[in-house]
């Protein structure tokens, strides 16, 4: 009797072993799977801003670059630019290079590591280059991230200033769109949130013809790298 309750019990622990190691191992498979998304999620967002560095550092071996960082673009359909002269002989894979405050595009092939073009561009026209430049940038990844508020009594204003900053600044990614705590905001604003991209806010704020300044008494803290408050001489 007792050999055989000796077995049962010995049976039984046998089986609760081999139960808790095997949910042991899923556990384990399924966190280790989770850890290795999350390494290549990582690893992608890492890669984007480890390209748009190396081409600048590649580029700037080649000529003297504007002190300013360039927004980067790819060429995904050469063809549909062939009859922009800029992009004449740009190729699937190209990038390039558009410094917006010293107004000038870069046509540059990483596969060859050469230049292929460099053209003058002019924002906030119908100029050729421009238009191309501009086509070119769809692919562009936003950098910084900006909201849109609205300080006059025009409803809808903000979604008429979209599209100028999708132009004019394609690196800012508009995050949201918003009223101001007041409606007679005469001159509009372009303003660093936190305070520390002085340089760039400069530049921005020139793209786009703005006042560069602080958040006014009143007006809540966004939750973005940079604040477009609307007024009244954006009317017109």
């Amino acid at each position: 009797m007792f050999k055989k309750s000796a077995f049962w019990i010995f049976f039984v622990v046998t089986l609760v072993v081999i139960a808790l190691g095997i949910f042991g191992y899923f556990q384990y498979s399924k966190v280790n799977a989770e850890l290795s998304n999350l390494r290549k999620a990582s690893a992608t967002t890492q890669a984007t801003i480890e390209e748009v560095t190396q081409i600048t550092l590649d580029v700037g071996k080649l000529m003297e670059l504007p002190e300013e960082r360039a927004t980067i673009a790819s060429v995904t359909d050469a063809e549909k630019l062939k009859n922009q002269p800029f992009f004449a002989k740009s190729q699937n894979g190209d990038k390039v290079l558009i410094f917006t405050t010293a107004k000038k595009a870069i046509l540059y092939r990483p596969s060859t590591r050469k230049i292929i073009d460099v053209a003058p561009i002019t924002i906030g026209n119908k100029d050729p280059t421009a238009s191309a430049s501009a086509e070119a940038t769809s692919s562009a990844v936003p950098q910084y991230s900006v909201i849109l508020r609205n300080g006059t009594p025009i409803v809808g204003f903000t979604k008429t200033f979209d599209p100028i900053v999708k132009e004019k600044t394609p690196e800012l990614s508009v995050v949201d769109r918003e009223n101001a705590a007041k409606k007679d905001y005469q001159t509009s604003l372009f303003i660093d949130v936190v305070g520390d991209k002085t340089n760039r806010a400069v530049e921005l704020a020139r793209a786009l013809d703005l006042t560069l300044g602080k958040l006014p008494d009143g007006e809540a803290t966004p939750s973005s790298d940079f604040l477009i408050l609307l007024g009244k001489d954006k009317e017109s």
